[in-house]
């Protein structure tokens, strides 16, 4: 009797893990993939500020240069948005592993 009970009480512990173990492979799954996609959007906005740079560099207009500068400002505030988000995922992921 006493071993049917522990089979019984031990069968929720083995689900509980085995959930535990899914969900934490998909989680990690799903960060893979944010990284992939972060890595992209990142080499994106750089190259758009390499782009924003070189043409206020060839601008001569005073209006063009104005709207380079803004084009300049945006393509840096991007970035750093997504160098802050890459250090969150990295740090969630570091959460994970453990």
């Amino acid at each position: 009797m006493d071993k049917t009970i522990k089979t019984e009480s031990s069968y929720p512990e083995k689900l509980r893990a085995l959930l535990a173990s899914f969900f934490l492979k998909k989680q990690k799954e799903a960060v893979s993939e944010e990284k992939k996609q972060l890595l992209s959007d990142i080499e994106e906005a750089l190259s758009d500020l390499r782009y924003a740079r070189n043409c206020f560099s060839a601008a001569t207009d005073p209006e063009i240069i104005e709207a380079c500068i803004y084009e300049i400002k945006s393509a840096e505030s991007r970035y750093n948005f997504l160098i802050r988000k890459a250090k969150y995922v990295a740090e969630r992921e570091s959460k994970l592993s453990i």
